[in-house]
């Protein structure tokens, strides 16, 4: 059992690592044109890599209910997306995507605790130091001012919530074909906002590498939470995934030069020392 609690807390480390690095992609796309765009281009991707990955692996076709959770699972998933990228586009990285990171955490927390019954007392004192990490990193400089496109944060985190939940119970026995169903709801609902708002499909060279990392990112992010959830319950998959704002974070202050506090530099420690409390198993 411990040996299966260290498995799912590195896939889900990973599913952070690899997540955040995705978001940070899809802020840099959408700083250039609509977030339509960047959603339906990087979910195309996404769809790529995943079918790549699925024919490579001999990954058997799914039954109709997984594609079903799958396809409603994307429905919820591209709701927080689009509200993800465009709060990155309009506003800090640094303080958006955790703000998203928290809510996106706590919907299938609260259902794993009710479905698989609670932790133990190191665990659930790991739980409450990483929502408080994550907490921290959200604050933004100088104080509790309210950020631009907080309640698009908001939004995203309830979006991404649901996505999580819902797409747990389809990837039970596989990683790839609910990663690349739940897609296929996103360019959907993009295509008909495409139309309806008016707004143009643009895509220049430089926006390809951006958008490209967005959807691979978010794929494979996906997956490796998938995995982490066929080897552990879902609260530790949940939490541990949602520290993909530290990723973004460390992006956000390589390539675009934005200073991390020392409260949030708390709060990332905060949630590193957090790891070895969630993982653990009495």
């Amino acid at each position: 059992m411990r040996d299966s609690y260290l498995t799912a807390s590195l896939l889900s480390l990973a599913s952070a690592a690899v997540w955040g690095t995705g978001d940070f992609g899809g802020g840099i796309a959408s700083k250039r044109t609509n977030s339509y765009t960047v959603v339906i281009v990087a979910d195309a991707v996404g769809i790529l890599f995943g079918l790549a990955l699925a024919f490579a692996t001999g990954d058997r076709f799914p039954p109709t209910r997984v594609i079903v959770l799958s396809l409603i699972a994307g429905l919820s998933g591209v709701v927080g997306l689009v509200s993800l990228y465009r709060a990155l586009s309009i506003g800090t990285m640094g303080i958006n995507a955790p703000v998203a990171a928290v809510l996106t955490a706590a919907l299938p927390v609260i259902a794993g605790f009710k479905t698989q019954g609670l932790p133990s007392s190191l665990q659930l004192g790991g739980f409450a130091l990483a929502l408080v990490g994550i907490w921290l990193m959200a604050l933004p400089r100088g104080g509790l001012r309210r950020p631009r496109g907080l309640g698009l944060a908001i939004l995203a985190g309830f979006g991404f919530g649901g996505f999580l939940l819902i797409v747990s119970y389809a990837g039970t026995t596989s990683v790839f074909w609910p990663t690349i169903f739940s897609r296929v709801t996103g360019i959907g609902v993009m295509v008909t906002m495409l139309f309806l708002t008016r707004s143009s499909f643009r895509i220049t060279g430089r926006d390809v590498l951006p958008m490209s990392v967005a959807g691979i990112g978010d794929a494979g992010g996906t997956m490796f939470f998938l995995a982490a959830t066929q080897h552990g319950p879902l609260a530790l998959a949940s939490v541990l995934s949602a520290f993909y704002p530290a990723t973004t974070v460390l992006m956000a202050r390589l390539f675009l030069s934005e200073r991390v506090s020392a409260v949030q530099t708390a709060g990332i420690l905060a949630a590193l020392a957090s790891v070895p409390l969630i993982a653990s198993r009495p």
